[in-house]
């Protein structure tokens, strides 16, 4: 546990200087934007690790670090996440995946991939699917039977994320809003991409090549696909495993993994 909260206490530290220096000098944002999101990919990343139980072993501290230092402040319900997320792992590739539809229309060119989410960002497509998978706003999305909002953590989800608004607006108004919440803006469209990687092209295998690992300079890594994303064939092998762990694995398992250039070369090719 302890690297996992050295982790996310770098995370943290980046986040609030980055809010800082942009709140004192708005032009700033143009760079900080990016930073921002990318660390709050890192630590709704790490949030991932609980829905597993691997933050740490005590289930409700595990939960607790989870919801409130990774997955709420991103404005992600720790239930509608572990719900769907867990249904991945069981029906990886299968037409019951929740996650297939962000990986199963590869290979395609890049100009294509981005055209379509540029269209399903203005049709509010991408909004549609954040809601439906992260948030309670699924009871009203789904064609199931809705449950009761005090099913998880709905109620404790809605309240949370209504605090921070509040906290955000009193502390810097609308601007201290904005510098949280737009760069949340980039983690969804991304959140395809890296998807992509991760099964694109290979879902349709025998596990474990149905997922994909990613090699690279460890730098490389950490801006892009941040606590170890790149390895996520030895997580679908071994999902209780921290993430800071899972390079011991793949080097124990012998598992391959393929270079980034050489994984985004076969999915953004012209398809046929």
């Amino acid at each position: 546990m302890n690297k996992t909260v050295a982790y996310l206490a770098m995370n943290w530290v980046i986040i609030l200087l980055s809010i800082g220096i942009t709140y004192q000098h708005p032009a700033a944002f143009l760079l900080t934007f990016f930073v921002i999101s990318n660390r709050q990919f890192a630590n709704y990343l790490v949030g991932h690790d609980g829905l597993h139980g691997a933050i740490c072993r005590n289930v409700r501290a595990n939960r607790l670090v989870a919801k409130y230092l990774c997955l709420y402040p991103v404005a992600v319900s720790f239930y509608a996440y572990q719900t769907n997320h867990i249904a991945h792992h069981r029906f990886l590739g299968g037409p019951v995946d929740p996650d297939l539809k962000l990986y199963n229309f590869y290979p395609l060119s890049f100009t294509k991939f981005i055209r379509r989410l540029f269209v399903s960002f203005l049709s509010g497509n991408l909004l549609m699917d954040f809601l439906r998978y992260f948030t309670p706003a699924n009871q009203f999305l789904r064609s199931t039977t809705r449950e009761s909002w005090r099913t998880g953590d709905y109620l404790e989800y809605t309240v949370a994320v209504l605090s921070l608004v509040a906290l955000l607006f009193t502390m810097g108004g609308v601007w201290l809003l904005c510098i949280w919440f737009l760069p949340l803006l980039l983690m969804i469209p991304y959140y395809y991409f890296v998807s992509a990687l991760q099964h694109g092209l290979v879902y349709g295998l025998e596990s474990p090549a149905n997922s994909r690992n990613i090699s690279g300079h460890p730098l490389v890594m950490e801006i892009f696909l941040p606590c170890s994303t790149h390895l996520h064939g030895v997580h679908h092998d071994h999902p209780s495993v921290p993430f800071h762990e899972l390079e011991k694995y793949r080097v124990k398992d012998g598992t391959p993994a393929q270079s980034i250039w050489s994984a985004t070369k076969q999915l953004f090719a012209r398809s046929v």
